[in-house]
């Protein structure tokens, strides 16, 4: 395929964060095989702010699910009008399936998926435990397209943005160079969350152990995971040493995330906000298949933990047996030894 066959070129994954995340190598993989083609990134705007600063791309195309009738058709006039020469899906699910066909782009691709498949010139079958990066690339080689070497998620910040960070941070007492230790205790689906309490027992260890500052990341819906929901005096003497992010801006939470000496989390959004910014993670995995939905591992300083529990994984969002053995197996120990393994790799003269 010419270099020029393609210059009007639509990427669509409309959910969720860590999901666009995970597309991002097929941007890059588009810029290398069409280095003068216009790239444009279809998304809904809450997730948005992850492409922000991206290199590779033109311009982002935001979709709202709550918009009236009239706006809905406003915007796939203004799609059409883009006179896009090829639309990849990448999600793939009705909405999806439904604004690439009403691109009217001339070549559309996505995966064979159900009767909605049928809209795509070109559908596309993946082989099973792919991991995510994996299965988009696909998508990219069917079309007789190169793959990058270089398959790594990532996020792009500014320097204006990590200024901003390292001046927050000062203004909360954190200097630079203080170990700091990033934890994040919510997930989409309940069944993926190791116990708050142990996310808590965890900051404790860094703190007690090691001198570190913790910053504890809640997301929007999030409210019940305060690590300091009584306020009582035992908690006061700790709350020096933890910063608290709850309800931040994408970029400014991104930001944060990159000052971070390692960063543990769930699986889910901001694990893979953490990954994608060159962040050393951790992450804890519990229903879900890290070969599927962890495509770090082959870095020293990503890491993955799961419990060898036989229920696992079993996909559901909330576990069947409500015992939750996958998540409460994992103790804080184990958890703080893998985290120190990563320290000690990653940061000059880290002792415990």
């Amino acid at each position: 395929m010419r270099p020029d066959s393609f210059q009007r070129i639509l990427i669509s994954r409309l959910r969720f964060i860590g999901d666009v995340i995970l597309t991002t190598p097929v941007i890059r993989a588009f810029r290398e095989n069409f280095p003068t083609a216009k790239l444009s990134f279809l998304v809904e705007k809450e997730n948005s702010p992850v492409l922000e600063n991206n290199p590779d791309l033109n311009e982002i195309l935001t979709f709202e699910r709550n918009w009236s009738l009239i706006k809905q058709i406003k915007f796939i006039r203004h799609l059409r009008q883009k006179h896009f020469d090829l639309a990849v899906d990448f999600f793939c699910n009705p909405r999806s399936a439904y604004l690439t066909f009403l691109t009217n782009a001339k070549w559309r691709i996505g995966y064979d998926v159900r009767l909605r498949g049928r809209i795509y010139h070109q559908r596309v079958r993946v082989k099973e435990k792919v991991n995510a990066v994996e299965s988009h690339l696909t998508l990219v080689s069917a079309l007789g397209l190169s793959v990058p070497q270089d398959r790594t998620p990532r996020v792009f910040l500014s320097e204006s943005e990590k200024i901003w960070a390292k001046n927050f941070l000062r203004q909360k007492g954190i200097e630079p160079g203080k170990l700091l230790i990033g934890l994040h205790p919510g997930a989409s689906w309940p069944a993926k969350r190791w116990p708050k309490e142990r996310f808590f027992d965890l900051a404790t260890q860094f703190m007690k152990n090691c001198g570190a500052k913790i910053i504890w990341v809640i997301g929007p819906k999030e409210k019940d995971l305060s690590p300091f929901p009584h306020r009582g005096e035992s908690e006061r003497g700790q709350q020096e040493s933890f910063l608290i992010l709850q309800n931040f801006l994408l970029r400014q939470l991104a930001a944060v995330i990159s000052q971070c000496d390692l960063f543990i989390a769930n699986d889910g959004g901001p694990m893979h906000l953490a990954c994608a910014l060159g962040t050393p993670t951790l992450a804890i995995f519990g229903p879900s298949e890290p070969e599927i939905w962890f495509p770090y591992s082959f870095f020293k300083k990503y890491r993955v933990v799961v419990s060898q529990v036989p229920c696992r994984p079993c996909h559901q969002d909330f576990c069947p047996d409500k015992t939750l053995r996958c998540m409460t197996e994992l103790s804080v120990g184990k958890i703080f030894n893998e985290a120190q393994e990563i320290l000690q790799g990653t940061r000059k003269n880290f002792n415990y």
